[in-house]
């Protein structure tokens, strides 16, 4: 279970997160939706422990020390860069090592992404929907229980998107706890999604039934729905 309680965080003068809380299921698929520049990236670089905040507080598991929960979490946060120079085989083994993935593991998940002849690439060298399925198969090494992914289908390719929909319906099946953030609903299986609207830093509105089948039906843009709901 994650709990964020009351999480506020200024980047300089900017409040990017206001009063955030959140607390989830044990398990479960949450949908943080918002345009742009609405603090959803910075909340999960939170979660994750790569930035502190200012007042409030993020409990995993148990744990309020991102360092003692981190190793339970899966991260893909945007944008995905590492060292240009090193090949994607040789990017995956890193990770593996320090998560305790397996070489069959890594070669199971580059399989699944069709990126398995894409081995001795150099990170430089790969195309935006290759980096995007990397960044996902990175998080998924080491079979952690919470994944936190921060615009998934963001830049990622047809063959990404097939592998995606396969993907996070076994997931579901596996009962882990999923985070994502998005900010356009169309390309999403909803109906068994909490769906969460993001406006200035903290959550405004949780989605109902009807209103998500709407979205889908219309292949609606957050910034639709945000008019909407106010």
């Amino acid at each position: 279970m994650l709990k964020i309680s009351n999480v506020s965080k200024k980047l300089g003068k900017q409040s990017v997160l206001n009063d955030f809380s959140l607390e989830t299921k044990q398990s479960g698929i949450y949908l943080i939706v918002g345009v742009n520049g609405c603090g959803k990236t910075t909340l999960f670089s939170a979660i994750a422990g790569f930035i502190g905040v200012d007042s409030g507080a993020i409990e995993l598991d148990g744990k309020t020390n991102a360092d003692e929960y981190r190793s339970l979490l899966g991260v893909a946060i945007e944008p995905f860069e590492t060292e240009r120079g090193l090949t994607v085989d040789e990017i995956c083994k890193l990770i593996a090592l320090e998560v305790g993935a397996s070489n069959k593991e890594v070669d199971q998940w580059l399989s699944f992404w069709e990126l398995s002849d894409a081995r001795e690439k150099k990170f430089k060298s790969l195309s935006v929907g290759m980096k995007k399925r990397l960044s996902l198969i990175l998080s998924l090494l080491g079979n952690r229980p919470v994944l936190l992914w921060d615009e998934p289908l963001n830049g990622l390719d047809p063959v990404g998107m097939k592998k995606w929909r396969e993907l996070v319906k076994q997931l579901e099946q596996e009962n882990r706890l999923i985070l994502m953030s998005t900010h356009i609903l169309g390309e999403m299986d909803l109906d068994n999604t909490y769906v969460l609207l993001m406006e200035n830093g903290h959550i405004t509105h949780e989605l109902s039934k009807d209103e998500k089948l709407r979205a889908q039906e219309k292949q609606e843009q957050i910034v639709e729905l945000l008019t909407s709901s106010t």
